[in-house]
């Protein structure tokens, strides 16, 4: 069996902290998730404790048989995402992916034996799908009980109180319908 990617969750002030914290609590997987502040860090001196992180993961070793490493970083364009960024540059075994959220680092702890590239296309999938627009004025989702579609109560995908999610049309991430937003 392959050996599991590496999880660094980099960001700003103690929010990496908090993340692997609360994908810790809900998916009962500890280790698998290092946190990463940039709080009084110059870019370089991030960079040098991500790839102090990895290697810490990794044996010491940033060799090319290294296990790979996703780079979860909260903000694109930020300090945090130009020093994973810098850090993925130098080995073809480490991925940044910015707008990190909770389900995809919760997702990520679950398949972590994926192949590196099927890996972050899944994270980046369960992080957009999680993105719900919820608008409370938004018309009720059809009445579906007649089609065997049922309530939200057994399932069926109705929206209670006419409050209806929406996340672009995209596929319901959960029983509820969706409405374009």
């Amino acid at each position: 069996m392959s050996e599991p990617v590496r999880g660094i969750v980099v960001a700003h002030g103690e929010l990496a902290y908090a993340l692997v914290s609360a994908a810790e609590s809900i998916s009962g997987v500890t280790g698998a998730l290092r946190p990463v502040s940039n709080e009084g860090l110059t870019p370089e001196a991030l960079e040098s404790v991500i790839d102090e992180t990895i290697r810490s993961l990794s044996g010491g070793t940033k060799s090319p048989s290294a296990p790979a490493a996703i780079l979860f970083v909260d903000l694109a364009g930020g300090s945090c995402s130009l020093a994973g960024l810098a850090y993925a540059r130098q080995t073809s075994r480490a991925v940044c992916i910015t707008g990190v959220n909770l389900p995809m680092l919760v997702d990520f702890v679950f398949h972590r034996r994926m192949p590196l590239a099927d890996l972050v296309d899944r994270v980046l999938r369960k992080g957009r799908a999680s993105q719900m627009h919820w608008h409370p004025h938004a018309p009720a989702p059809p009445d579906r009980s007649a089609e065997g579609g049922g309530d939200a109560a057994s399932g069926g995908g109705d929206a209670v109180g006419g409050d209806a999610p929406t996340n672009g049309g995209a596929a319901p991430a959960s029983g509820f319908s969706t409405t374009p937003g």
